[in-house]
């Protein structure tokens, strides 16, 4: 079963043959966990950096990157997530469009979760940027193949 997480959301699947996966990310970030080990998947997707874009439209709340990454890590936490084997692919920021540069979405999308990263438990040789490339991409964690891909182009890469 296939599972498309939506920006500014998040999804965590544990012992389950489900594939996460993102529609096509342009500006946009996702972030992709796997845990081998412990037969756990997640993934995020957020549009917008900062606190100050959250939104709530009819009951749903869409979180910027700010606030969806300390949510989606309790959340992994909580599931007993093994941070020092747990692989994670950043993809998005892409940059095949303009944008005005007082939003320069992409390299502020990429900073937040940079940032929150490089804090995190998770080990620096386990991270993977695929960032800021000059197309769309999509992200995908296959909890049943226990791998994460990418799809770009028409292709479909596996990065862990």
């Amino acid at each position: 079963m296939i599972e498309i997480v939506e920006p500014g959301t998040f999804k965590i699947v544990k012992k389950s043959p489900i594939v996460l996966k993102t529609g096509s990310l342009g500006a946009a970030i996702a972030i992709g966990v796997l845990d081998k080990k412990n037969k756990i998947a997640g993934l995020l997707s957020y549009i917008f950096p900062y606190k100050e874009f959250d939104l709530e439209i009819d009951g749903d709340s869409f979180l910027s990157g700010e606030s969806l990454l300390p949510l989606f890590f309790q959340e992994l936490e909580k599931n007993q997530i093994d941070f020092t084997s747990t692989k994670c692919v950043v993809a998005g920021a892409n940059c095949y469009r303009e944008f005005p540069p007082e939003l320069d979405l992409p390299e502020r999308n990429k900073k937040v979760a940079q940032n929150f990263l490089k804090n995190s438990r998770i080990l620096e040789e386990n991270i993977l940027y695929k960032t800021q490339m000059f197309f769309s991409s999509i992200l995908e964690v296959n909890l049943e193949k226990e791998e994460i891909a990418i799809e770009y182009l028409g292709m479909r890469v596996v990065l862990w």
